[in-house]
This record gives C-alpha cells, sequence and structure tokens, in this order.
C-alpha cells in the first residue's frame, strides 16, 4: 500500500521494498505497531496513536470515508477503492454493493484495488482500463480466472491472489508485465501450472509459488533469471523434463530466498524411487556445489520444507544412515518435513550440528518419532506419527509450543511426553478423545496458557480431570468437534480463563451453563454453531467481557436484552446470521439497534 501511493521510493542502495521494511521495524520499535504477530501480517496500533492519524487525516482528507452508490459521479481523485468495508486507508472510498464494473470506469487513476474477501467470481475486463494501477489485491476471493486484460496494466507492481481456492488459471500474456515485482500465488489449491514465459518477468522479486508445467515454456529453467527471494514453494517436481532444465533454475544463487519448500506430486510422470528424481536436489543446484552442499550457499534461509523425496535423498547415505554430506544451516529457524517413511535416520544428534539455531520442528507421517537435545527448539508439530515415543523430552525444556495430531492408532499421548515440558505455553491436540492424556502426564499443563483442541471425532465434553492442571490456562479454543456438547462444572477453577473460542461444533443447541463461572472472560467467539437458537441472560455475568463474535450462527434470532446493560463490552462482531442483522444492523432503524448503540466498535 506504501508503495502504492508512493509514500516510500527506492535509494540508491536498498530496493523500494527495503526501504519500507526499515520503516515499519522502525515504527515497530517505537512502539507505533503492537502486538505484531510472528507472521508480521497481523498487528495492532496504540489507541492515542490511531486517534492522533484519524484527526490529521480528517483535516487533510475530504471524504476519508464516503458511501456512494450507483448513481455518483466519476472522481479521479481517488487513489484506493476498498471492496470489503472493515478496510479503511487513505485516501479511500467505501464501495458497498456498487456494481465492479462501474467502479472500474468511474475511478480511472486508481493506485490500489483492494477486493479482499470478497465475493467476487469474474473479474471484469475493464481493469485493464486503469493505467496507474500499482497493486491489485484479490486475495481470498471466489475468482476463478482474470481476463488477459490485465496483462496491460504494466505499470503493476504487486498482484495478491494467495488464498484464491477455485482459481485455476493465470493469464496467458503475464510474460508482458514487465513492471511486476510481487506475484503472491499461495493456497491457491486449484491452480495446475504457471502461464508461459513466466521467466521473462525481470523485476519479479517475490514468486511465492512455482508449479512446474507439463510445457516447455514453463518448466524449472523459467527460474533461472528470476532474482527471488522470501518465499519459494516449487510444486509438482514430478513433472520435470530432464535433469539439464532443473539445473538451469539455479536455487543456489537466489540469496535472498528466506523460506524455501519442495514438492512433488501425484500425477507423477516418472513414479517416486526413480533414478531421475533422486537427483533432483543435485540438479537444482549448481554441480560445482557437490552432491548436496549446495545448500550451503543459501545463507539467509529461515525456513526449509521438503517431502518424501527430497528427504530420502538428502538425509539418507547408502547404508540408511545420516548423510555426512549435509552442511549446517547457521540462520535456519523452521524446519518441515512430510510424509517421511522412515524417521529414526534423521532424527539422531546430527540435527544439532545440522540446524543449531532450529526453532521449530514440524514433522508429518512416520512411523515414529524420537528427539535428541535440540536446545534452541521451542515449537514442535508432530502430526500422523503413528507412535510417539518421545523419550528425549527431558532435554528440551524450551519448548513452549506443541502440536499432536493423534490417529486411531494411538490410544493415549505417553505420560512422558508432557511431564517435563516445564515451559510449555501452548499445546494443540488434534484428534483426541477423553483419554488422549494419562494423568500420569497431565502435570505438563501446568503452564499451559493457550490449549487448542481440533478435529476430534469422538470428544463430547472437556475432560475433568484436565482442569484441575490448567491452573495458568487463558486461551481455549474448541474448534471442528462435531460430537462436543459440555463443559463441566470444574470448569468454573479456570479463572485465568480470558478468551474461549467455539466454533464448528455442529451438536451444541445451547451455551453450556457451566461457563457461566467464567467471571474473568474477556473475549467470546461463536463460529459456525448451526443449532444454537439463543444466547443466555447469564452473559451479564460476564462484567469484564470486551469483544463478543457471532459468526455463522443463522438460528440465533436476538441478543439477550442484559448486553444493553454490559458497560465493558466495547466490540460487537456479527456476520452470517440474518436475523440478528434485520434487528440490530441499520443504524438507528433497526429495531433492536437502541440495546447495542453503547458498543464503540460494531461491524454487522
Amino acid at each position: 500500500m506504501w508503495m502504492a501511493h508512493g509514500y516510500i521510493s527506492s535509494t540508491g542502495t536498498m530496493e523500494v521494498e527495503d526501504v519500507g521494511n526499515e520503516i515499519w521495524n522502525e515504527l515497530v520499535l517505537r512502539g507505533f505497531f503492537q502486538d505484531v504477530s510472528r507472521s508480521g501480517v497481523y498487528f495492532k496500533m496504540h489507541d492515542l496513536v490511531h486517534d492522533l492519524a484519524q484527526s490529521i487525516m480528517e483535516n487533510k482528507v475530504i471524504g476519508t470515508q464516503v458511501e456512494i452508490n450507483k448513481t455518483s459521479a466519476p472522481n479521479t481523485k481517488f487513489r484506493q477503492v476498498n471492496l470489503r468495508n472493515h478496510c479503511v486507508a487513505f485516501p479511500t472510498r467505501i464501495l458497498p454493493d456498487l456494481d465492479l464494473t462501474s467502479a472500474l470506469m468511474s475511478y480511472s487513476r486508481l493506485r490500489f484495488l483492494n477486493a479482499s474477501c470478497s465475493n467476487i467470481d469474474d473479474f471484469p475486463s475493464e481493469v485493464g482500463k486503469l493505467k496507474h494501477l500499482l497493486c491489485l489485491n484479490l486475495s481470498y476471493s471466489n475468482i476463478r480466472s482474470l481476463p488477459n486484460a490485465i496483462c496491460s496494466l504494466w505499470n503493476l507492481k504487486i498482484l495478491n491472489l494467495n488464498n484464491c481456492e477455485k482459481l485455476v488459471s493465470l493469464p496467458k500474456d503475464m510474460r508482458y508485465m514487465r513492471n511486476l515485482r510481487h506475484l503472491l500465488l499461495e493456497d491457491c489449491f486449484s491452480l495446475s501450472e504457471m502461464p508461459p514465459s513466466i521467466g521473462e518477468l525481470a523485476s519479479l522479486q517475490t514468486l511465492s509459488v512455482f508449479i512446474v508445467g507439463h510445457e516447455k515454456d514453463n518448466q524449472l529453467k523459467e527460474m533461472k533469471f528470476l532474482n527471488l527471494g522470501g518465499k519459494l514453494i516449487i510444486k509438482h517436481l514430478e513433472r520435470k523434463k530432464n535433469l539439464v532444465d532443473a539445473k538451469k533454475a539455479i536455487l543456489a544463487k537466489k540469496q535472498n530466498l528466506r523460506d524455501l519448500e519442495l514438492r512433488w506430486g501425484v500425477d507423477n510422470a516418472s513414479k517416486p524411487g526413480e533414478d531421475v528424481d533422486d537427483k533432483v536436489i543435485e540438479a537444482l543446484q549448481p554441480p560445482k556445489y557437490g552432491k548436496v552442499t549446495g545448500f550451503g550457499v543459501l545463507p539467509r534461509l529461515k525456513k526449509l520444507g521438503l517431502d518424501e523425496l527430497a528427504v530420502q535423498y538428502i538425509i539418507e547415505d547408502d547404508t540408511g544412515g545420516v548423510n555426512s554430506l549435509i552442511p549446517k544451516f547457521p540462520r535456519l529457524e523452521e524446519l518441515y518435513l512430510r510424509s517421511l517413511p522412515n524417521l529414526e535416520g534423521l532424527l539422531k544428534v546430527e540435527m544439532v550440528e545440522m540446524f543449531p539455531n532450529l526453532q521449530t520442528l514440524s514433522i508429518r507421517g512416520g512411523p515414529s518419532l524420537i528427539l535428541p537435545k535440540l536446545s534452541s527448539l521451542k515449537s514442535l508439530y508432530a502430526d500422523s506419527c503413528s507412535s510417539v515415543t518421545l523419550t528425549s523430552f527431558a532435554k528440551l525444556d524450551n519448548v513452549t509450543d506443541l502440536r499432536m495430531a493423534i490417529d486411531e492408532s494411538m490410544t493415549c499421548v505417553p505420560q512422558q511426553t508432557l511431564g517435563n515440558l516445564t515451559n510449555l505455553k501452548r499445546m494443540t491436540l488434534v484428534g483426541p478423545s477423553e483419554h488422549s492424556l494419562p494423568v500420569e502426564g497431565l502435570r505438563g499443563l501446568k503452564s499451559v496458557k493457550e490449549l487448542n483442541i481440533l478435529k476430534s471425532k469422538t470428544l463430547t465434553y472437556l475432560p475433568k480431570e484436565w482442569i484441575p492442571h490448567l491452573t495458568a490456562l487463558e486461551t481455549l479454543y474448541i474448534i471442528h468437534c462435531p460430537e462436543f456438547v459440555e463443559f463441566p462444572e470444574e470448569i468454573k477453577y479456570l479463572q485465568t480463563l480470558t478468551r474461549l473460542n467455539l466454533s464448528n461444533l455442529p451438536k451444541m443447541t445451547c451455551l453450556p451453563n457451566s461457563l457461566q463461572h467464567l467471571i474473568s472472560l474477556q473475549s467470546l467467539s461463536l463460529w459456525e454453531l448451526p443449532r444454537l437458537t439463543l444466547l443466555p441472560d447469564w452473559l451479564g455475568n460476564f462484567t469484564s467481557l470486551y469483544a463478543l463474535t457471532i459468526i455463522k450462527c443463522p438460528n440465533i434470532a436476538s441478543l439477550p436484552a442484559i448486553i444493553q446493560g454490559m458497560e465493558n463490552l466495547k466490540k460487537l462482531t456479527i456476520q452470517a446470521c440474518p436475523e440478528l442483522k434485520r434487528r440490530y444492523g441499520q443504524k438507528e432503524k433497526g429495531e433492536d439497534w437502541h440495546k447495542i448503540a453503547h458498543i464503540p466498535d460494531l461491524w454487522i
């Protein structure tokens, strides 16, 4: 956004993105932005700074939040349009229910068009007339394809298509968008290959996903002259034509890569196990660096993800042990390994030397998990491991984040798993039952501040045996548990609990009465509870409640009358609840608007 509006520019020695990053880091250090998430995507502004910014902009920009309709006259002064009403930037207009084609025709000098999280599924070709557009954000939209007219936007620098799950193809003439610097394609699950000759985009700095195609003009060699940085996922490596083509990608020269992931697919041109697949890792780097040591010339790499073929080749030598040629990854902080048939050959003491600064280890798939001493490790994710033998957990006392997927073959988590994790702060259990945690291992819960329970097919209630040990618990998430309906009376002892999120619980018809004793609760979120019909009056007991979120609960007809007296409630969010929208959604017109008029932050 800063780039699109011309607020920052490159210097003699620094690219514009680097300048922006320096400014961002400075603002964070000075407290302008706070509570920055690890990914840097989520953050907030201090209340006083926000008030000051609003005050300044109201005096500088006329109509910063102007609602317009189809009869509004064209306005060439505006540089940004948001097609969703919860994103406000300056200068901007909010366009509720406005025909998209009309918007594109009316605002011909747009620099930034934000259609993120919109319901757009067919983007009009009139976008090609926005010759001044620098940034187009279609992330999380329903878009299926983009018109080829978008390729005439020669000034476009940023195209954000992240999480466009229905996107099946990119315009065939994208190679002509010579000023494009960032093409974001994460979680575009329906996208099957890249447009032809994408390697001609000489300015491209970010290409978050490269999908190897079947034709010669969308093979790995297209990456040869792209000086990519940041994150790069290479998908469908089984489609490579030959090793000569793979060598032309020259990953080892892309010095600005921070996050690399290599994936094979299921439509294998050559089946896993053939020699041609075993040599892909070698082919992706210059031959002079040897069999696998080419990864050592990626000194800034902080995250590495590999699936089974890559791991087998890099990790295992001819005897099945750890390959001694693996270089050190001095800056690697995150390692993600998927679908490993044999973990024992990898998880040995040599990992300490290979990854001295490893903070996150994620392993998905495999018969067993035996950990070495990794003193720097803070996050451990063990998904779909049929046996979890964590005999070395006593040496992992710095682990603060643990995620374990408990499959049907595991009757419970071994007691030594949790007992020695004295600094554990967040625990996520995927697919647990009432008996997943043995009594002997519960003492490891005493330091847990956030507990996430996900995707359990059998769990009907929160086991009361767990509760006495959750003495530090502040946040509880229960998500995608089709049988869950109840909390035990013992939950009243969770006096430190301040945040509760109940999501995708199809059998929950009412909020359990035992929850009324959670008098310290500050945030309550109810997501996708289709059978929930009412909210009880005892919500008024939550005198500290600051935020209430209700999303996709269509059978809730009204809010409790007590909400009018909840003076500490500062934020109310209601989405996809038709009856609530009708009664509370129209300012000063809805029949019950007066009951929520005192809440300063409303999004309905």
